[in-house]
C-alpha cells in the first residue's frame, strides 16, 4: 500500500511519528557531535591528524570524519599600513583619481598588499619584520583557530550510508548503542 492510498488520518500519524523520531534523534545527535568534537579536537592537538576513517566490524571503511580547519589570516589597520607602505613600499600604494565635483586624489592600498607583505617579510610571533628588523605597521598575523566542526563523508556517497544502515539492521553494530531514540538491534538490552 502506498502512502497516498492511506487515509489522511494515517498519513498524518505517519508523518508525526517520523517527525518525532527525527527530532529525538537530532537532539541526541547534536549532543553526540559535541562529545565527539571534543575527542577529535584533543586527538588533533596531540597528533595534528584532522581526518579519521570510520569502519564497521570487519574493517570495511564506510566514512571519513574530517575536522574543518580554519585558515590563518591578518588583522589590518588600513591607515597604519597605508602610512607604512607610503614610506617603505610605495609600490603597494595606488592613487585613484576621482572625477570633478571637487577633484581629489585618493591614496589606498593595493588589493594584494596582504599577500605581498606575508610573502616578502619575515614573521616574528604575530608581527612582520623587514630585513632591517623594522616591524611592518598596520598588519598583524592571526594564526588559524582550532577547528570548530567536522564533516562526515561517506565512502561511495549514498552507498556508504546504505551500508551503515544495512550493518545496523543486520546486527553487525550490536556493540554500538545508537542513542535512546532508536532500538538497539542484535544486542542485549
Amino acid at each position: 500500500m502506498t502512502t497516498e492510498a492511506l487515509p489522511l488520518k494515517d498519513q498524518n500519524l505517519r508523518f508525526v511519528l517520523m517527525k518525532t523520531l527525527t527530532d529525538l534523534v537530532k537532539g541526541e545527535t547534536d549532543g553526540a557531535r559535541k562529545e565527539l568534537m571534543d575527542a577529535l579536537l584533543e586527538q588533533f592537538k596531540d597528533t595534528g591528524n584532522k581526518s579519521f576513517s570510520v569502519k564497521i566490524p570487519g574493517a570495511e571503511k564506510v566514512a571519513n570524519l574530517t575536522l574543518s580547519e580554519p585558515s590563518p589570516g591578518h588583522k589590518v589597520d588600513p591607515e597604519a599600513l597605508l602610512t607604512w607602505c607610503e614610506w617603505h613600499r610605495p609600490d603597494l600604494v595606488e592613487e585613484v583619481e576621482h572625477p570633478a565635483v571637487a577633484a581629489w586624489t585618493e591614496r589606498k592600498l593595493k588589493a594584494d598588499v596582504e599577500a605581498v607583505i606575508s610573502k616578502e617579510y619575515n614573521l616574528a610571533a604575530n608581527t612582520y619584520i623587514t630585513a632591517d628588523g623594522e616591524p611592518v605597521d598596520g598588519v598583524t598575523y592571526v594564526p588559524a583557530a582550532d577547528p570548530k566542526s567536522f564533516t562526515v563523508t561517506y565512502v561511495g556517497g549514498k552507498a556508504g550510508q546504505a551500508r551503515v544502515v544495512e550493518a545496523y539492521r543486520a546486527g553487525e553494530l550490536a556493540g554500538i548503542i545508537p542513542g535512546k531514540s532508536l532500538p538497539q538491534i542484535g544486542g542485549t538490552a
